[in-house]
């Protein structure tokens, strides 16, 4: 978006790496260049029509602004604010199936693919060093576990290596159906402000 990323990058207080299945559309893009506005305007209007984009960005806002001593409520988040933060936030986000998909994937064939590309996904996974790793489904979840980092569980959405200061959370896909974005949202945010209240210092610039 602004050219220098990689120094944004390098120097972020706070990154965050949200790790997803595979591009579900007609042909290969570059994910980069999401902007999650609708008819991928330059206003601030959030495509709210796609389920993806609006607990992405949400979730994106709860994990930038919550602290130990205060949580973002979802109702107290505009699609403007999200989009806004969005814009200026140290984000990245990769895919593991490193090929076009459908809407949906059943966990032996992603787990399938995941084992094909585990030397690039781990290393992509290990080079970006993100401070906070949303794990977008179970398979991934396991994947990281196994392959990158020593977790703590800390609850049912929040593990912890205290190694290196960082946290995965394990998510649902921000498309996912079975709950909606304001519990899913919630059930996250409470879940890192939980994780807060006993390992305060996390909250403080990384570097």
């Amino acid at each position: 978006k602004h050219g220098n990323e990689g120094e944004l990058w390098q120097h972020s207080p706070k990154r965050i790496l949200f790790i997803t299945k595979d591009l579900n559309d007609d042909e290969a893009w570059d994910i980069r260049s999401e902007t999650c506005r609708k008819n991928h305007s330059g206003e601030n209007n959030l495509r709210t029509a796609s389920r993806f984009c609006k607990n992405y960005l949400y979730q994106i806002y709860g994990l930038g602004h919550t602290t130990s001593e205060k949580i973002i409520n979802y109702n107290d988040i505009s699609d403007k604010e999200a989009i806004e933060y969005f814009d200026v936030s140290t984000i990245a986000r990769i895919n593991v199936k490193k090929q076009l998909g459908d809407s949906s994937i059943k966990a032996n064939v992603l787990r399938e693919y995941i084992d094909k590309y585990a030397d690039l996904v781990k290393q992509q996974i290990l080079l970006l060093d993100a401070d906070i790793i949303v794990s977008c489904g179970s398979v991934i979840f396991h994947f990281i576990k196994e392959n990158c980092y020593n977790l703590e569980k800390i609850n049912d959405w929040i593990y912890y290596c205290c190694d290196l200061n960082k946290i995965i959370v394990n998510s649902w896909h921000p498309a996912y159906y079975g709950v909606s974005t304001k519990d899913f949202y919630n059930g996250m945010i409470e879940a890192y402000y939980e994780f807060l209240q006993s390992h305060t210092n996390f909250i403080n610039p990384h570097r």
